[in-house]
């Protein structure tokens, strides 16, 4: 039967891992390159991009289209460019007029939630197609409140959670602008699975350099006895991912299984210190934060931080980057708004040994 959603109830990461998971396989990982914002993809619409990536791992598995049960990408900000239903606009931009196609807002976590429907798929054989992107340059974080038709119910702001974290931590200003320069310095450039794209007439094959000065006097962001600085979190990137997930009997690749879970919002800062060891990337733009906060390691795949946010994207870059660097098994977790925790666990290439060949964690 469907495995139930999984609840936390006292923080206690075993909680979230006792109900049994079905594997899946994936067969395919691309991705877009991660541009900073109001870069070269500042003018590239949102369907442009999802479908360079979608094709280029498409491309990769040499998926029959009419084997495509359905397209699901995730969306955090649907306003704009990015609304009416993205996904369709791209599947007809692909040519997949016969393919389902509906579009994920989990803020923070959807691209994880897509991942879990296609989980959902696994009785039925076939090809579910899961991906995500952002254009920030055109549709920022929060421009779903820039017009006045009504407020969501939000509690205290994000950043107002990490400096009180910092604060419990006793971390200090230095202490982050030391973890900022060693993520800089120490992530690796992925260069396999990224697929190029023609913006503008310019074609576009490789991430752009992430550039902050941590150095620089910057005021505080709440106020003078407060640590966080805007240095302190990734800045803002336009890209896209995508993975093709196969259920079919005979299909070849990884295995990949979802977890999914949602409780109070300290409970999930517990819960990601007991699921983080060594074979563990952390998709939050914060991470420097939670790393000293729990003593966390990070592996090298290039971490947010230093690749800038593609924010409904981060987590699925990360799964992208992991497929095409690591023969051995690994996770990558990601925490959302308001106490949602997600995590994906990639099992080993096969007739690979499990923990080979994975290079050091990053202090």
């Amino acid at each position: 039967a469907r495995r139930p959603a999984r609840v936390v109830r006292s923080g206690k990461a075993r909680e979230l891992c006792e109900n049994p998971t079905v594997s899946l396989t994936l067969t395919a990982a691309a991705r877009t390159p991660w541009v900073a914002r109001h870069g070269r993809f500042a003018r590239c619409g949102p369907d442009q991009l999802a479908a360079a990536a979608i094709d280029g791992a498409a491309s990769q598995a040499g998926v029959d289209p009419a084997r495509v049960r359905r397209l699901v990408l995730a969306c955090d900000t649907l306003v704009g460019a990015q609304s009416m239903n993205l996904a369709r606009r791209v599947a007809l931009l692909l040519g997949w007029e016969s393919v389902p196609a509906f579009t994920v807002d989990g803020q923070g976590v959807g691209d994880f939630a897509a991942l879990d429907i296609a989980q959902g798929d696994r009785h039925d054989a076939g090809v579910t197609v899961v991906a995500a992107v952002d254009v920030t340059s055109t549709v920022p974080p929060g421009a779903a409140l820039v017009r006045d038709f009504g407020r969501p119910t939000l509690d205290e702001p994000e950043s107002v959670r990490l400096e009180r974290l910092a604060a419990a931590a006793k971390l200090t200003r230095a202490d982050l602008d030391r973890a900022v320069a060693q993520h800089l310095s120490a992530s690796p450039r992925a260069t396999a699975g990224v697929v190029p794209v023609r913006a503008n007439g310019v074609l576009v094959d490789a991430d752009e350099e992430v550039v902050l000065d941590v150095a620089a006097e910057l005021e505080p962001l709440h106020g003078a006895g407060g640590v966080l600085t805007a240095n302190h979190g990734a800045p803002l990137a336009d890209g896209a991912a995508a993975t093709i997930i196969d259920s079919g009997p005979t299909s070849e690749g990884r295995s990949i299984d979802v977890g999914l879970a949602a409780t109070t919002h300290d409970a999930t800062i517990e819960a990601m210190g007991e699921l983080v060891d060594d074979a563990t990337a952390i998709a939050d733009p914060s991470i420097v934060i939670h790393q000293l906060a729990g003593g966390q390691r990070d592996i090298a795949i290039p971490s947010v931080l230093a690749m800038g946010s593609v924010p409904s994207a981060d987590g699925l870059r990360m799964v992208v980057d992991g497929y095409h660097a690591f023969a051995r098994g690994f996770r990558v977790l990601r925490r959302g708004r308001d106490g949602q925790l997600a995590w994906v666990d990639i099992g080993p290439e096969t007739g690979t040994r499990d923990g080979a060949g994975v290079p050091p964690p990053v202090a």
